[in-house]
């Protein structure tokens, strides 16, 4: 089933019972609403400023941009036109239209190239010089106005012979007439056979097949093609091309030194260390601000001269590449800790300094990291670690590494993400090592399964008996996990035997896992005292987070393998240990609101604690906090099942995951009800459901609000864009991407949206052509998602045996299309992911 589009912006809407568009407000039915402003009002006033599009908000329009000195809003006007096209996913992209040649509807003395829109199929003019330029069809209804106009081919014009030049002609005539004579003579002379001492036989004239001597090979082909380039030729040339292609002029580079770190990654990765350490070196010359970009090229030097089996030299490379990147501010590091890629050179720097004896050290710069984010790394954690596991095993698939169980939640992420890099670069043993350094139980068991996960990935026929020999004093819910990641990986890969030899003992692991303890409400005496105690005076919940894992683990390794009544046994038991880590968080707002009667809670501290007059107040107070500490841990709860449900209905387990949700929501015992209604869930599963065409479940959600359901803009946002594509409509997808990537919701989520993007070109590299996937790549409105995407495709194609074609569409004029670090992104994936000779 199609999605609603809404006539004024024509966004997909979700819901089907709306009168109005929740992005822009329009009627749905296209008519006017009464008593406001006409559709068009907003396009003036957006037009009539630079504020919600330039690149400078402060810089005044001019009355020529406007069209209309009428045209200008005042700031307030313009603020709230700010915002809402922040918080909308759909907005139109006035500033592509602005910046757009306006093709004209007949031709003129100067607008003599022909363009036709792909869209509308209309006619319109334009000069030929600005052939190759964005331009704006002359339709003014067109639904996607803006796109690139083609470049003509240009013929040389036709040289005027002059006198002497049909002099040579006449002469030349001549020549080859003497000579067609010539071989007509010479073929009704009779010949002698051509004798071949062992040489290649070819027919003679008289269609006998004769031996020669020195004859060239004969190739009987109609239709032959012209040799496809070598990968190992793909990588030489890469080479070759990057430090031209990142260093130019117009490379899209604002800071030079990104271009030298892309430079010194492709030499390292190559093993041409000398080169290597020679750019690395250049960007150094940067100054302090460059530390954090010396990181990922050291570590790739670094890896490299471990390979050739010099660990002093290794060990040199990473700790001069550590000292480098303290220097930095702390003011500057926190914001670089906002930038994902810091993170992921930071956990490949860490993981050659395990691998050169270097754990203390190791251990000390993970924790530097942790701290520069100010404890929190958000999704920004997880979001480096998918990326370093797609890149540092060769998948280079970020769909794939989100789908993996042990990356659903993760509970220390850089440390699995360190974790991995070893294995994927063949220090298992070392990797295991680091596994004892986990700060939780829950962080013990996930890195367990991080490991045994990327070792089936990187070792499947030796995977089962590696991991059976380290069983020996591991929990029942480390085994769990553990051999739920090595199901897992091998189902993935297709090795179905291997597969269930695994899940079988995932499944007989988890039998043995302890039972939950439902957690207690604490009396109002225990919150009281529970100030300055661990866990707020509660049961350590490390044991059942853990477990809640792991019965995770078994539900989406189970839809794998089309187990779904099994699945839907351990997301229930999975919900069950969730509940076991904190009291309710229903039981808990409710205790939490009664602190607002003052007096009411003050005389019952009295009495229970038994306090005179003067110190009610300050027991109140204490009381108070305590409180609002136990709400945060029972929300926290709450969250960590969201997260978890999230994931298990994205894996396929769309209708029970529903079932589960309204069931524990509509629960009148506050001590077990589970708010599921008020959180993402529901929003989510709507549009897993449109994916799906389920249209009945659809529907039951809908019929569970008494208004509409809120929904993640993220979720939204995406979800359109993956049924766009899923539809085949590739032209909606990618304008709807680019809406996306401007709305506010995209950038409070930045690392969130990439990944689901990625995620999203994952699909479409692997289900469209070469061609397809690159003419939507450069339809990406973002820089770094562009060069994120680039490297993936690239290395994607080698995989794929289409490098060639893509090879070939970059030496066309479409590589103009692309920035210099675009291109350098391209040549980094093709010398990444080739190997070496």
């Amino acid at each position: 089933m199609d999605f609603r589009k809404c006539p004024a912006c024509q966004a997909s809407v979700l819901e089907d019972d709306v009168d109005d568009c929740p992005f822009c407000g329009a009627s749905m039915s296209g008519k006017p609403k009464p008593k406001t402003t006409s559709p068009k009002a907003p396009s003036k006033a957006s037009s009539g400023t630079k504020a919600t599009t330039a690149k400078d908000p402060g810089q005044k329009s001019s009355k020529s941009a406007t069209g209309s000195a009428k045209a200008k809003p005042s700031s307030k006007a313009a603020g709230a036109a700010q915002k809402k096209d922040d918080d909308d996913p759909f907005e139109v992209d006035t500033f592509a239209v602005k910046k757009a040649i306006k093709l004209a509807p007949r031709p003129t003395k100067t607008r003599t190239y022909e363009i036709i829109c792909p869209m509308c199929e209309t006619k319109g003019y334009m000069l030929p010089q600005d052939a190759g330029k964005d331009v704006q069809c002359a339709n003014p209804e067109c639904l996607v106005p803006v796109f690139k106009s083609k470049r003509p081919k240009v013929e040389a014009p036709p040289e005027e012979e002059s006198d002497n030049k049909k002099t040579i002609i006449i002469a030349a005539a001549a020549v080859v007439l003497l000579g067609v004579g010539f071989a007509v003579f010479s073929m009704l002379s009779p010949k002698d056979p051509v004798v071949n001492n062992g040489g290649s036989q070819i027919p003679d004239p008289n269609g006998r097949t004769v031996d020669c001597d020195n004859c060239p090979t004969v190739v009987d082909c109609d239709d032959c093609k012209p040799e496809e380039i070598s990968l190992s030729e793909i990588r030489s040339e890469s080479l070759g091309k990057i430090e031209n292609a990142v260093g130019g002029k117009g490379s899209g580079n604002q800071n030079p030194f990104i271009g030298k770190q892309m430079t010194a990654q492709a030499f390292a990765v190559s093993g041409q260390i000398a080169e290597a350490q020679k750019h690395l070196k250049r960007l150094r010359e940067g100054g302090v601000s460059t530390g954090y970009l010396q990181l990922q090229p050291a570590a790739d030097i670094a890896w490299a001269q471990l390979k050739k089996g010099d660990t002093e030299a290794a060990t040199t490379t990473a700790m001069n590449a550590v000292a480098e990147a303290r220097k930095v501010p702390l003011n500057l590091r926190r914001t670089l800790g906002n930038v994902r890629s810091s993170l992921d050179a930071a956990t490949s720097i860490t993981a050659v300094l395990v691998a050169v004896g270097k754990q203390d050290e190791a251990a000390k710069f993970i924790s530097e990291q942790v701290r520069d984010a100010e404890g929190d790394l958000g999704f920004r954690g997880k979001a480096s670690a998918l990326w370093r596991a797609a890149y540092d095993s060769h998948t280079f698939d970020i769909g794939l590494e989100a789908s993996r169980p042990y990356h659903l939640v993760m509970p220390e992420p850089l440390r699995m993400s360190v974790i991995e890099t070893l294995v994927a670069k063949g220090q298992e043993a070392k990797a295991f090592a680091v596994i004892s350094t986990a700060q939780s139980v829950s962080g013990t068991d996930a890195c367990r399964a991080s490991w045994a996960g990327r070792l089936a990935e990187m070792k499947p026929e030796t995977v089962i008996e590696a991991v059976s020999g380290k069983e020996s004093g591991v929990s029942a819910t480390g085994l769990t996990r553990m051999w739920a990641a090595v199901a897992s990986h091998l189902k993935t890969k297709n090795q179905d035997q291997a597969a269930q030899v695994a899940f079988d003992k995932a499944i007989a692991a988890a039998a043995k896992i302890p039972e939950p303890k439902p957690e207690k409400f604490p009396s109002m005496k225990e919150i009281y005292n529970s100030s300055g105690k661990a866990h707020l005076g509660l049961s350590n919940p490390a044991e059942e987070r853990s477990s809640a894992m792991a019965c995770a683990d078994i539900a989406l390794v189970s839809v794998q393998f089309q187990k779904m009544d099994q699945a839907k046994e351990y997301m229930e038991k999975s919900m069950a240990y969730a509940r076991a880590t904190s009291p309710s968080p229903v039981k808990a707002q409710e205790v939490l609101d009664e602190c607002r009667n003052q007096s009411s809670v003050q005389s019952q501290l009295q009495r229970t604690l038994d306090l005179s007059s003067s110190q009610v107040r300050g027991a109140f107070i204490r009381y108070r906090k305590q409180c609002q500490d136990l709400k945060a841990a029972a929300d926290a709860r709450f969250q960590f099942q969201v997260d978890l449900l999230r994931g298990i209905a994205k894996a396929g387990l769309l209708q029970e995951t529903w079932d589960y949700a309204i069931a524990r929501h509509e629960l009148t015992d506050s001590m077990e009800r589970e708010p599921f209604l008020d959180s993402s869930l529901p929003g989510l599963l709507i549009v897993l459901a449109e994916l799906e065409n389920s249209q009945d479940l659809k529907q039951s959600i809908y019929v569970a609000f008494k208004d509409r359901p809120e929904f993640d803009a993220v979720d939204s946002g995406t979800g359109a864009i993956r049924v766009d594509f899923q539809k085949g409509n590739m032209r909606a997808a990618a304008d709807n991407l680019r809406k996306f990537y401007r709305s506010k919701s995209a950038h409070e989520a930045r690392d969130r949206s990439d990944m689901i993007a990625l995620e999203i070109i994952g699909k479409i590299q692997q289900e469209r052509s070469v061609k397809e996937t690159f003419d939507f790549l450069t339809t990406l409105s973002d820089p770094v998602l562009r060069q994120d995407a680039f490297l993936l495709f690239a290395a994607h194609t080698t995989q794929a045996e289409s490098a060639p074609q893509l090879w070939k569409i970059l030496n066309t004029q479409s590589i103009r299309d692309l920035s210099g670090l675009e291109q350098g992104a391209v040549y980094l994936g093709f010398v990444t992911a080739i190997p070496a000779q």
